[in-house]
């Protein structure tokens, strides 16, 4: 058994945030992408269930590119005492240092080719961050050539990073279109922790509670087994990224089997910490499954576990929809009927295949089998979906931009699969082709370049929008309106004049919506 609480814990410093009034929980900017473009990629129609033939393999650089704990103890178990700085974690590079995302150094040097940035993988398997090598969905050496060519492109970046740096005297510079362009085309790593701190407004939180966790473990500790979530939460932390080597806590027995310890990783005590801290801090939530992937998420990223608590607070409470994690679920309902309305709207093709053909308003209070899955999607905000690299270039995104990043990525993925998906022989099929999708889509790079593209299906999507139609969802599970059984003789589209027609004129893009939209 491991102490909770220990006075040793590390809180930086206390100053108070000079960032706090430029946090915004939603993209106070238009959606327009950049110009963009994705010669590599096309598309290859299926029949078949398989995502494998969603996109040719003809490219170089291609684009898709726990078990039960036997612990003899089962109750909940303090931990040991919070660690200063993640040992795992590296500070900022100097030149000439690696730090990609796989090692692959013999090959790099074989090659007679150069790099500033360590490699995404090792000869081990496995990425930079720990997690196993997808190669059950892109081969090996498609990865390795992907890595050659991405640590060019995060060389790049990071000069570019240090030369806006330096332009405002070595802080991260304020919200603004140029934060935007640069953050889509990713944040280099040793400054992300930093940067998702800043922008998602938990470093402005941390700094005028300088005591609030500190307070919170002392709280957990009073509190032990009689916090409701204390079990479910040791429970689950075995279960966090059990295939990554950072999180593993896999101890062999001498009868020969393996048990799951927790309290033999430093990371999942941390881990624990933080869910209880949040558990308590947030009590309208308390704890559910993902919230362990998000927190788990954080702390690859961040440099202590009190940083990750605050990121975790700051993203659950501020960025995702009201009731998103809550018993009711309402907001992650009203998200998938909103997404299924844009994919009903913009891919009429696809829309008919995964509803067997029925219109959407019949289907609003039945969605589509699929959203079993685009669900999944959005409460852990692609974390374990897509690639871990691919994720974090798309929460580099989400904390500029907003929550609306979510649905450009997820229509995103929808256009990519949409000749596989109209090929298929039914709504399951359907279902598990857009499982395995987005597990293929390694070049994270053109990925992010595709999402954000001109011409990409969700490039006029706006958070006024979403907004829109969240509201009027909401509005009729409010009046338990029931669905409309025939498809309306005028066009179903949710055209931006029907939403401006509830809105005020004065109404901008980055304001909450506080008006209901029938």
């Amino acid at each position: 058994m491991c102490e909770l609480y220990n006075n040793s814990v590390h809180f930086l410093s206390t100053n108070p945030s000079p960032y706090g009034d430029e946090h915004f929980p939603y993209s106070p900017y238009s959606s327009a992408g950049y110009s963009s473009s994705l010669s590599s990629f096309t598309h290859s129609s299926s029949s078949s269930s398989s995502a494998a033939s969603v996109v040719s393999e003809s490219s170089s650089r291609s684009f898709f590119t726990a078990s039960e704990r036997c612990s003899s103890n089962n109750s909940f178990s303090p931990l040991i005492k919070p660690f200063k700085r993640l040992k795992h974690r590296t500070t900022a590079s100097s030149p000439g240092t690696k730090h990609g995302i796989y090692h692959d150094d013999d090959r790099s040097e074989s090659s007679g080719r150069s790099s500033g940035v360590a490699s995404l993988f090792d000869l081990n398997k496995r990425d930079y961050y720990g997690f196993k090598l997808p190669t059950q969905w892109v081969n090996a050496e498609t990865l390795y050539q992907f890595d050659r060519d991405y640590r060019n492109i995060l060389n790049h970046q990071e000069l570019k990073w240090n030369q806006l740096l330096a332009g405002c005297g070595g802080e991260l510079p304020p919200l603004g279109s140029k934060l935007k362009r640069y953050a889509r085309k990713g944040i280099p790593r040793h400054l992300r922790g930093r940067a998702w701190m800043k922008y998602s407004g938990a470093k402005a939180k941390m700094d005028n509670q300088p005591n609030e966790y500190k307070r919170l473990l002392e709280k957990a500790t009073e509190m032990g087994k009689s916090n409701p979530y204390a079990e479910v939460i040791y429970r689950d932390l075995h279960r966090t990224f059990p295939d990554n080597s950072q999180f593993s806590c896999a101890v062999p027995q001498p009868d020969g089997s393996i048990s799951m310890i927790p309290e033999t990783n430093p990371l999942l005590c941390a881990l624990q910490r933080v869910l209880l801290a949040f558990s308590i801090y947030s009590p309208h939530i308390g704890y559910c499954q993902s919230l362990n992937f998000l927190a788990g998420f954080f702390l690859l990223f961040v440099d202590t576990e009190e940083e990750a608590f605050w990121i975790l607070e700051s993203t659950v409470n501020d960025f995702y929809p009201e009731k998103m994690f809550d018993a009711s679920m309402e907001g992650s309902t009203i998200d998938q009927t909103v997404l299924m309305q844009l994919v009903y709207e913009k891919m009429p093709g696809v829309w008919n295949k995964i509803s067997s053909k029925r219109c959407f308003w019949e289907c609003i209070q039945d969605l589509p089998p699929v959203t079993l899955v685009t669900n999944h999607w959005f409460l852990t905000l692609f974390i374990n979906i897509l690639p871990f690299e691919t994720v974090a270039r798309v929460w580099d995104c989400v904390f500029i931009e907003g929550y609306k990043v979510l649905f450009r990525v997820a229509l995103s993925i929808f256009k990519l699969s949409e000749q596989s998906i109209i090929g298929l022989d039914d709504h399951i099929d359907a279902l598990q082709l857009l499982q395995n999708v987005p597990k293929r889509l390694v070049d994270c790079h053109e990925f992010m370049q595709y999402v954000f593209a001109k011409n990409n299906i969700s490039n006029d999507l706006t958070y006024r929008d979403i907004e829109c139609r969240r509201a009027m969802f909401r509005n009729r599970r409010l009046q338990q309106i029931p669905p409309i059984t025939m498809k309306p003789s005028t066009n179903a589209t949710f055209s931006k004049n029907q939403c401006s027609a509830g809105l005020s004129d004065t109404w901008d893009d980055d304001d909450v919506v506080e008006q209901i939209y029938l």
